[in-house]
């Protein structure tokens, strides 16, 4: 058989598998996963909800730049999870209904890293068996199946077999075209969302690299790929530029601290789930402990299982006699340690490195795993290899080969066949009957329902998936984004600064005891301030100014909705301001009984506005989109301050009457104008320049590279021309 024809029917086999195992979510109705996670479900209250506003706002031909209904307002594409520009997510999401478009992501991306594990193993001059052995393996190993659940962090780290192929090409030779191609592999990644996958890839591709560099006494491989991840930044300068300004906006400006960014770190004891999955428990049992019990571990993000035979194969492979072909083994075998000595975080000895640049950029040491196993799954193929080679009984040696590899598919989709939890998505995307009280064109919160979700989640895991209707009941962040409702918080892995002031004090000022909450007078105020209407809660919950509107049985729990219509409205009008140079002089004057929410506000630079005991003028929102407002406001006496409760944040502009005018940061984390006497139409639209400044330097970059490598081809045509016409004269070249 030819070598197309053998790696055709490999990839084939990949999808077919891949496609069967996913099934269910296409048949007999379109199913979502929803398996919860500690305090809620990541898969629906992060993953979904930001593909569904991905979904919604292409549709409308835009990039979800700002999301108006998390968190006051929130720049979803400069966070970067929600993958805007991620190239499969822009054609799945635009033309596909979201449900499709998520479902066919899922299976598009497992399937995607198994043909990449597969190709990567050909690449090192492994025979196709054991390399769809390494593939198939890899699809169903614990990093894959426990990350479903993440299909923010998915896209990326699929991509690393990839680049390792790519790296690999590279180190047999550096061109212009191959740093072109490694260069466009990490910018993909870039564009993904999850810079911690291309972290992860550079740190495995730079390590081979560094190999190859060591053992053949060549530096240029290291060079080549290094000048490749440069090119890649401004190649994805459209998301990374935007990014850059979001974490000099979040709380995580500098990097964490070594405490939180080797908090999820692997535990020696984790080494047991390598050999049987569920050793420390079964989390959809609710038999795996709290994180908090193993200082920070988490299931998911600790299972690396690949099978008993392929582990068995692994170990093999340190036993095996080295050959030319197989010097790739003594690189494995490095990346293993090292990648086990940065997994285990706070366990390691290498512990100090987390409080350096980059590493204390990102949390979840843990999230080294990816390295490791796949580390493990290139020795096992590698001893599949030398078993299909073997000279010595080769038939037997064969059949053992097959039967390993029928055995490891049976015992991975065996394990974890029905690990998470799956829903029907029209039952899902139902809208709650809690949302019919909530108020309209206010903000809600939602109170305890973490703590009612882990008292279930604790103890019975997700058996009875009856139960997590509860999880959409609560309309928890971000899926009340799916319905268009506006929640006060926002559920993210980096948070922004000025929005975390205020949360942080009404957080604290939020005591829960049983099944009942307090809410403090200085909490209960900065939530009016916040335009909070509405909080809905399991709970008994007493806070001033808000009463019980509704209750509605749901699952074992009721919900139920307090509410508050005197909250301030999203747009205001105040003639009193309090002028504070520090967040701690807000903090305290936001504590005084002078300050009254929606009668007076805070800025940060001296204003010209005249006092007065009552407003006289009148604002009212016209018009809306997720990156714009109208409102009109008619103003008979001096200049008043426009206040806006949506988040402050870099790239939004205002005009008046269409003429460009200052946002002023009001209240810590609001927006405000300064509008003068008479009517007026008052514009707000989101325009940040880092996206558009990072959307010139992308295209300019690929346009470059599209040039370099076109003038590249046409060279090398014109010297075989010259070669071959040379030739054609009798000349020896």
């Amino acid at each position: 058989m030819r070598k197309w024809q053998a790696d055709s029917i490999a990839v084939i086999a990949i999808i077919v598998t891949v496609f069967v195992f996913f099934s269910r979510l296409f048949w007999p109705v379109p199913k979502l996963i929803v398996t919860p996670d500690f305090g809620r479900s990541d898969a629906w209250h992060s993953s979904f909800s930001a593909k569904f506003f991905l979904s919604e706002s292409l549709a409308r031909g835009n990039l979800p730049l700002w999301n108006p209904y998390i968190g006051g307002g929130y720049p979803m594409h400069a966070e970067g999870l929600v993958g805007s520009l991620f190239l499969p997510n822009l054609i799945l999401f635009r033309f596909f209904n979201v449900v499709t478009a998520y479902n066919v992501a899922l299976v598009f991306y497992v399937a995607l890293f198994g043909i990449g594990v597969y190709i990567w193993m050909r690449t090192l001059a492994l025979h196709p068996i054991p390399a769809l052995f390494a593939g198939t393996t890899a699809v169903f190993s614990g990093i894959i199946i426990g990350h479903l659940t993440h299909m923010m962090i998915l896209p990326g780290l699929v991509l690393m077999p990839w680049v390792m192929v790519a790296a690999i090409r590279l180190g047999e030779r550096v061109t212009t075209n191959r740093i072109a191609l490694v260069a466009v592999l990490f910018a993909q990644q870039h564009f993904a969302g999850f810079p911690q996958a291309t972290f992860l890839t550079a740190c495995f591709a730079g390590l081979w690299l560094l190999f190859l560099a060591w053992q053949k006494r060549r530096i240029a491989p290291v060079i080549g790929i290094a000048s490749a991840f440069v090119l890649s930044l401004p190649l994805a300068a459209a998301q990374l530029i935007p990014s850059y300004e979001f974490l000099n906006n979040s709380t995580a400006q500098g990097g964490f601290n070594p405490t939180i960014a080797s908090y999820f770190s692997f535990p020696y004891k984790h080494l047991l789930t390598f050999i049987a999955p569920y050793a420390l428990g079964n989390p959809k049992l609710g038999t795996y402990p709290d994180f908090t019990t193993l200082a920070g571990s988490i299931f998911w993000e600790n299972s690396g299982y690949i099978g008993i035979v392929a582990l068995m194969f692994a170990g093999a492979a340190f036993f095996l006699k080295r050959t030319k072909q197989q010097q790739s083994t003594r690189f494995f075998a490095l990346s293993l340690a090292l990648a086990f000595l940065l997994m285990t975080g706070r366990y390691s000895p290498f512990y100090f490195i987390f409080a350096a640049w980059p590493f204390n950029l990102f949390r979840v040491p843990s999230r080294f795993i990816w390295i490791f196993t796949l580390s493990l799954i290139a020795l096992s193929a590698h001893t599949v290899q030398r078993l299909w080679e073997s000279n010595r009984r080769r038939t037997i040696a064969r059949c053992i080969v097959i039967l390993a590899l029928i055995l490891t598919i049976v015992d991975l989709t065996r394990t974890w066949y029905d690990y998470h939890l799956l829903a029907p998505a029209e039952a899902w995307l139902s809208v709650p009957r809690i949302t019919q009280s909530i108020l309209p064109d206010l903000r809600f919160i939602t109170v305890g329902s973490e703590d009612v979700h882990n008292a279930t989640f604790l103890a019975a895991g997700w058996q009875q998936a009856d139960i997590y209707a509860f999880l959409r009941q609560a309309v928890s962040p971000n899926s009340n984004v799916i319905w268009h409702l506006s929640n006060h918080d926002v559920y993210a892995g980096r948070y922004l600064k000025r929005p975390s002031v205020l949360d942080g004090l009404i957080a604290k000022g939020i005591s829960i005891e049983d099944t009942e909450a307090m809410v403090s007078a200085l909490a209960a105020k900065l939530l009016r301030l916040s335009s909070v209407g509405s909080i809905v809660t399991p709970l008994t919950i007493n806070a001033p100014g808000y009463s019980k509107a509704a209750s509605y049985p749901t699952n074992g729990h009721i919900l139920s909705v307090y509410a508050n219509p005197n909250a301030v409205p999203r747009i205001s009008l105040v003639r009193r301001v309090f002028y504070v140079k520090t967040v701690e002089e807000a903090i305290s004057k936001l504590r005084e009984d002078a300050f009254q929410p929606g009668i007076t506000a805070l800025v940060e630079s001296p204003l010209t506005i005249e006092e007065s005991n009552g407003n006289t003028g009148t604002a009212q929102l016209t018009s809306k989109t997720d990156q714009t407002l109208t409102i009109t406001v008619r103003n008979p006496g001096p200049p008043e301050l426009l206040v806006v409760s949506d988040t402050y944040y870099p790239g939004w502009e205002g005009t008046i009457d269409g003429i460009p005018t200052g946002i002023l940061p009001v209240n810590v984390r609001q927006r405000g104008i300064v509008v003068p006497m008479g009517n007026h139409e008052i514009r707000f639209f989101f325009r940040p320049w880092s996206v558009r400044i990072g959307v010139w330097i992308t295209i300019a970059t690929h346009l470059c590279i599209v040039i370099v490598i076109a003038a590249a081809f046409f060279q090398d045509r014109k010297a075989v021309r010259i070669h071959q016409r040379a030739r054609g004269h009798g000349l020896r070249l």
